[in-house]
């Protein structure tokens, strides 16, 4: 219960690593000097995401301006990024009572926001990575 929930568990063992290319490792490169200000996992998401067609989710708006501007496929709504649970991951107990509280008061983590990310890109995919 890495991050609060355990449904996260069944998402990560259902998904697939996604290991940059080297185009992709070049272009990163060359991105992360142009922009000092972004974060390094944001400018590699954002790398990935525009070579492979992938969307891009994240509450740094510099990096979301970022992947506009590169014509990334954006993801910032959080009602959008939770979407996956509706699609069969349930919850009971006290993961569906802390989904509630946490949806009528957000208090978003860096971890949850990695977990928003991946379950995007694995209902993006249909469960296929």
């Amino acid at each position: 219960m890495m991050y609060g929930y355990t449904f996260p568990d069944e998402i990560f063992n259902n998904a697939e690593l996604v290991t940059i290319s080297e185009e992709e490792q070049r272009d990163y490169l060359k991105l992360k000097d142009e922009h000092s200000r972004i974060g390094k996992g944001e400018i590699e998401c954002i790398v990935v995401c525009r070579k492979r067609g992938f969307l891009f989710s994240s509450f740094d708006k510099k990096a979301v301006s970022m992947a506009k501007d590169f014509g990334v496929s954006i993801v910032n709504e959080v009602r959008n990024m939770a979407r996956p649970i509706e699609l069969g991951l349930i919850l009971e107990g006290k993961d569906a009572e802390e989904f509630w509280k946490n949806e009528k008061s957000p208090k978003v983590t860096i971890d949850q926001i990695k977990m928003f990310e991946e379950a995007m890109y694995i209902r993006k995919h249909n469960f296929k990575m």
